[in-house]
Formats: C-alpha cells, structure tokens, sequence
C-alpha cells in the first residue's frame, strides 16, 4: 500500500483518524488564511 491507500483505508474505517484528519485541514486552512493577511490583529497574535 502506498500512503494515499493507507490514508483512504483509514479515513473509511477509523473514527479518531476521520476526526483528526478534519481538524488537521482545519488547521491547515486557518494556516494559509493568515499566511495571506498584511497585518494581523492583536487577537490573532495571540
């Protein structure tokens, strides 16, 4: 199995890997949202 095989067989039959997995391209999303700001506010610094 290669990782896109791994990562598809755990997606279909592992809740915690699902649940993290969502988080993760939250996080990822967020990452990139900021990464595109000039200026961040001073809530964001934190």
């Amino acid at each position: 199995m290669n990782d896109d095989q791994i990562k598809e067989y755990l997606c279909e039959h592992d809740e915690e890997y699902r649940r993290l997995e969502k988080k993760h391209r939250q996080y990822k999303q967020q990452l990139e949202e900021i990464a595109n700001k000039v200026f961040l506010t001073t809530e964001q610094q934190k």
